[in-house]
């Protein structure tokens, strides 16, 4: 049994790691896994924007790195000019304004900020952040994909406009016919 600096509890020994870098006997941390687990928790929900922005940047390092156009993480965020702290600015812009394709609100959306997502507008060009990238909502990044910038462009074009339609068609039970828009007996017209 070993008692835990940060909670004060008393836990089986087991619930403590092993520190690695002792080369003698193996000891243990001297904070239970679950203060330890509860701190790291802790520490992604102050700052999620950043921590997103994190695990964004290094993904899209590692994936570019290995198509040849960085020989580092670091040679990829100064060449492209990424930057965690712009990249996590942005993320907040883009939750409180939604998605720039569908303008759907991401507070709307079921997953929140994990359905923000850094979207290449245009793949045949390089990654460059300042004129390269948006931040999106995951279904609009996963739709897209590869679609050239201007064929996406109509797309979205015809979403909104699937969109006002469908609005239409909730409103008015005469949508689509001759008596579409007409106040009807004892109801009142929405146009």
């Amino acid at each position: 049994m070993k008692q835990c600096l940060q909670c004060g509890d008393i836990w089986p020994e087991v619930f403590f790691r092993k520190n690695s870098a002792n080369r003698g006997k193996p000891t243990l941390h001297s904070v239970c896994i679950g203060c330890e687990l509860t701190e790291r928790t802790n520490k992604k929900q102050r700052n999620r924007p950043r921590e997103k922005a994190r695990k964004a940047l290094s993904r899209h390092a590692t994936k570019y790195i290995k198509e040849g156009l960085a020989s580092s993480a670091q040679e990829f965020t100064s060449r492209f000019g990424y930057s965690v702290d712009q990249m996590a600015h942005d993320i907040e812009h883009a939750f409180q304004n939604g998605c720039p394709y569908c303008m759907r609100s991401f507070a709307s959306m079921a997953h929140g900020l994990n359905d923000v997502t850094l979207d290449i507008i245009d793949p045949r060009r390089p990654p460059n952040y300042r004129t390269n990238t948006r931040w999106v909502c995951n279904t609009c990044n996963s739709e897209k994909q590869k679609t050239d910038a201007d064929l996406w462009d109509v797309k979205c074009q015809c979403w909104a406009e699937y969109e006002r339609r469908a609005e239409a068609r909730k409103n008015d039970p005469w949508y689509g016919t001759l008596f579409a828009g007409q106040q009807v007996a004892g109801q009142s017209s929405m146009f």
